[in-house]
C-alpha cells in the first residue's frame, strides 16, 4: 500500500489498483484482485493508519455506504475511509460526497438485511420506469431511428440541460402525434447513440447507478462518456471514464488516441497514462501502421511521442 495524490485508478495484469481517501485528506493505493472484499483493506489499514482499532467504515463516490463483503475493484473513483469512534451512535448521520452533496446514513439500518432489500427493490422499481411509455412524457429517438421513452419531471429534476431544454416553449415546438401511445409526446432526436447508450444514461439518471459497469466493453465506456460530455452528467462521466480506464490494453491504446483523442481531452489523458506505463509493450508497427493508413490529427500523434519518451 503506498501514498498517491491521484485517483486515477490504474490495471496491472489481474490487479487493480484502488484509491482510498481517509479522513485527513490523504489518498492511499493498493492493489487488489476481483475476488478481494473491504476485509482485506481493513487489515492492510489496521496495521499501518487505525492503531486504535477503530471500527471502519467505506463510502462510494455517490456516498453509499459500503458492506465489508463487497468487492471494492465494483466502485469507481476514489472510496472515501470514516473511522467510527467509540462514542459515535447509531442515530443517522451525514456524509458529504466528493460534488458536495449531503447523503444521509443510518448505520444501523444499513447494516440490516431488510434495508438492503428495500433499497434494491426501490432502486429495481425505479429503473423499470425507463423506457415505459405508459405515464412517460418524453420520447428519444436514437440512431437506428428506434424511440425509447421518459418522464420530463424526472429528466428536469436531474439535469440542468433537461430544465432548461424542456421549457413550455421549446416543449410545444417539438411535440409530436405518438401513434403507438395515440397522444402527443416531446420529441428528441439523439442521432449520435444508440439505443443501449441512452438506455444505459437513463437508467443512471433514474437511479443514479449504473449495473455492473465492470462488465461493459470498451466502445460501451466510450460511448457514456460522450453522452456524459453531451448532457453534462459528471458523475455518469466519472464512472464511465473509470471503466474506460481499465479496458485499455498496450494492444488497443494506440488507436484509440487516434480515433478518439481528438475529440477528448480526458480520454486522452488516460491513453497517455496507459502508454507511459506500458512503453516497452507497445508495437511500434502499430503506431506506423495508424499513421501511414488512417487519418489522424498532430495533437493525437505528439501525445503518443510524448507519453512514448517520458
Amino acid at each position: 500500500m503506498s501514498s498517491s495524490s491521484s485517483s486515477r485508478p490504474q490495471k496491472l495484469g489481474r490487479i487493480i489498483i484502488n484509491r482510498f481517501t481517509l479522513p485527513d485528506g490523504m489518498s492511499i493505493s493498493m492493489g487488489l484482485h476481483r475476488n478481494d472484499t473491504f476485509q482485506k483493506v481493513i487489515d492492510a489499514i489496521d496495521s499501518s493508519h487505525n492503531p486504535h482499532k477503530r471500527e471502519i467504515q467505506f463510502y462510494n463516490a455517490a456516498g453509499r455506504r459500503l458492506t465489508i463483503d463487497e468487492n471494492p475493484c465494483r466502485f469507481p473513483g476514489d472510496i472515501r475511509i470514516e473511522f467510527k469512534e467509540d462514542n459515535d451512535t447509531d442515530s443517522v448521520t451525514s456524509v458529504t460526497n466528493r460534488n458536495g452533496k449531503r447523503w444521509r446514513d443510518d448505520g444501523c439500518a444499513e447494516s440490516s438485511t431488510t434495508n438492503k432489500r428495500c433499497k434494491s427493490d426501490l432502486i429495481d422499481i425505479w429503473r423499470s420506469f425507463v423506457g415505459d411509455p405508459s405515464t412517460s412524457d418524453v420520447c428519444f429517438k436514437v440512431d437506428n431511428g428506434d424511440h425509447i421513452y421518459a418522464h420530463s419531471k424526472i429528466l428536469s429534476a436531474r439535469l440542468e440541460y433537461f430544465k432548461a431544454s424542456l421549457t413550455s416553449g421549446m416543449k410545444e415546438s417539438n411535440m409530436v402525434r405518438d401513434k403507438t401511445l395515440k397522444r402527443n409526446v416531446m420529441m428528441i432526436e439523439t442521432p449520435d447513440f444508440s439505443y443501449d447508450i441512452m438506455k444505459l444514461m437513463l437508467e443512471f439518471l433514474y437511479t443514479g447507478e449504473l449495473e455492473e459497469p465492470d462488465l461493459y466493453s470498451i466502445d460501451i465506456c466510450r460511448d457514456l462518456y460522450r453522452i456524459s460530455d453531451k448532457y453534462f452528467i459528471a458523475e455518469l462521466g466519472t464512472v464511465a471514464i473509470t471503466e474506460y480506464r481499465k479496458l485499455l490494453t498496450p494492444q488497443n491504446v494506440i488507436k484509440e488516441v487516434f480515433e478518439f483523442g481528438h475529440l477528448y481531452p480526458e480520454l486522452v489523458e488516460q491513453c497517455a497514462s496507459v502508454i507511459q506505463l506500458a512503453k516497452k509493450e507497445i508495437d511500434p508497427n502499430d503506431i506506423v501502421k495508424l499513421v501511414t493508413h488512417e487519418a489522424h490529427s498532430n495533437h493525437a500523434l505528439m501525445v503518443i511521442l510524448q507519453a512514448l519518451i517520458q
